[in-house]
C-alpha cells in the first residue's frame, strides 16, 4: 500500500485511474463496485509475507528499498522496490523466486491436455 501523509492517494501509484475505488474502510472492494474495479491504495502485489524491510540511505532522487520475503518451501526472497515498481507483481502465488509453484504446472498440464 501507499498513501500520503494524509490518508490520499499519491498519483503515481499503479491503480489509480477509471476502474479505481478506495478500499480505505473495509480493506476490500466496495460492494457495487464494476467488477475490475481495484484498490487505488495498492503500488504492488504478489508479496507473501513481508518480514523485513531495508531503505537504501544513498539513493537521493527517488526512493529504493529491499522487502525480505518468506518462501513457502525451497526459497525466501529478497525483492527490490521502490519509485521504479509501482504496479509491480512479485509473483506470489504463480511463482516462488524462480521456482513456477507446482499448482500452475498442474493447471498448465491440464490445459495442454
Amino acid at each position: 500500500l501507499r498513501l500520503t501523509e494524509l490518508g490520499d492517494v499519491p498519483p503515481g501509484n499503479a491503480f489509480v485511474g477509471p476502474n479505481a475505488v478506495r478500499c480505505n474502510e473495509t480493506g476490500v472492494v466496495p460492494v457495487g463496485s464494476e467488477t475490475d474495479a481495484v484498490c487505488s491504495e495498492i503500488f504492488a502485489t504478489g508479496l507473501r509475507n513481508p518480514f523485513r524491510l531495508a531503505v537504501d540511505p544513498n539513493t537521493r532522487d527517488k526512493v529504493r528499498f529491499y522487502i525480505g520475503d518468506v518462501g513457502a518451501k525451497e526459497w525466501e526472497e529478497i525483492s527490490e522496490c521502490g519509485t521504479d515498481y509501482s504496479g509491480a507483481n512479485y509473483g506470489w502465488k504463480i511463482r516462488e523466486k524462480v521456482l513456477v509453484s507446482a499448482t500452475v504446472l498442474q493447471t498448465a498440464m491440464r490445459w495442454k491436455a
